[in-house]
């Protein structure tokens, strides 16, 4: 559906996003390991445990802007079930 299409484009979005903070930090000759899933998982549930602000900008990090706690999590609950 459309809205599988949106979150799964502002899930790569935070991949990408994430994976260029870290490259940004890396030295040269370094090697970079990481998971942008496993940095997405508890920031995405930390969303229901905060209200205001705070929620707004753990949206906005996670790429569920513009939606609320609600429905960030109906899309966490359907990338759990498809990993």
């Amino acid at each position: 559906t459309q809205d599988q299409d949106v979150a799964q484009d502002e899930a790569n979005g935070f991949a990408l996003r994430f994976t260029e903070a870290l490259l940004k930090q890396k030295k040269e000759g370094e090697n970079l390991i990481a998971s942008p899933y496993s940095a997405w998982l508890p920031l995405a549930a930390l969303v229901n445990g905060c209200s205001g602000a705070t929620q707004e900008q753990l949206l906005k990090v996670i790429g569920e802007a513009g939606i609320n706690a609600e429905k960030a999590s109906k899309n966490m609950e359907k990338r759990l079930k498809a990993h």
